[in-house]
């Protein structure tokens, strides 16, 4: 038994307790046993254990999904390939990493608090709910999606061996980071922008170019460049737009939990994980 494992576990157990009030109890649950193991110092268990708690986390999120599914696996294997390729370096970039980590924490923190204003609001209308997820959508490409762009581009970079620094990438934008991983992902990372819509979506959003239709529940979305001229013509219903929606938010969101998942994996497994973290 690992002497701090009290303290590992409260670790990994906090980290359960997330996956669970974010609707993910399969997860959660499997965190909290795993939280257990190392309480208890069942060495034999905690490989078991912890080896089912990515699969399950995919599962739980994406459903039969297909984009869902390429999503995650993209963002796996990112990770996964820059911890093979930069081994004991990769601590070290997540370090560099950690003050943009941490912006898109708090970011999440505050969309979370949004949505949740709204759900205490009462029943809203389907207008009322379209409008919110707008509103919402429109704040996260501007806040955690583009920084998660940034993240991944660098961790994406240090998996084909190439170290980009974080202030390298600073001033990409998503349209410069998108154009940069088609290629050499042999067009995989098309995944990342899908529910982003080129931007699309957002700038309908923040100039009001967007109409209800209160007869079928659909909204008519125009987005017009500098020039006058119409770049975007789309009329989207609320299942097709919260669609696009959480693909967006996905890109932050399945980045960051799996992030958890590997500190769990140092908490239950590494020498001296606090040193790490």
């Amino acid at each position: 038994m690992w002497p701090d494992a009290p303290k590992r576990a409260t670790n990994i157990r906090e980290k359960g307790e997330i996956y669970r009030q974010q609707g993910l109890p399969r997860t959660g649950n499997l965190l909290l046993e795993l939280a257990q193991v190392v309480e208890r110092g069942e060495d034999g268990e905690r490989e078991r254990v912890f080896n089912q708690i990515a699969p399950t986390f995919r599962e739980e999120y994406c459903g039969r999904d297909g984009d869902f599914l390429a999503l995650y696996d993209f963002i796996e294997d990112i990770l996964i390939g820059s911890i093979s390729t930069m081994r004991a370096g990769f601590r070290d970039k997540l370090l560099e990493l950690s003050p943009l980590l941490t912006s898109m924490r708090r970011s999440a923190t505050v969309m979370g608090r949004i949505a949740s204003s709204f759900l205490a609001a009462g029943r809203l209308s389907n207008e009322d709910m379209y409008y919110a997820a707008c509103l919402l959508h429109a704040m996260d490409i501007e806040g955690q999606f583009d920084e998660a762009c940034r993240l991944i581009y660098v961790l994406f970079k240090a998996s084909l061996g190439e170290n980009v620094l974080l202030s390298q990438a600073a001033d990409l934008s998503v349209k410069d980071v998108r154009d940069l991983m088609r290629q050499p992902s042999n067009g995989r990372s098309e995944i990342l922008f899908l529910g982003w819509q080129e931007g699309h979506l957002r700038n309908c959003i923040a100039h009001m170019r967007m109409e209800y239709n209160a007869t079928n529940g659909t909204m008519h979305f125009v987005d017009v460049n500098r020039d006058g001229v119409e770049t975007y013509n789309e009329t989207w219903s609320y299942a097709q737009f919260v669609k696009f929606f959480h693909l967006a938010n996905g890109v932050s969101f399945l980045f960051l939990h799996l992030v958890m998942i590997l500190g769990a994996h140092d908490m239950a497994f590494a020498t001296d994980p606090f040193q790490m973290n």
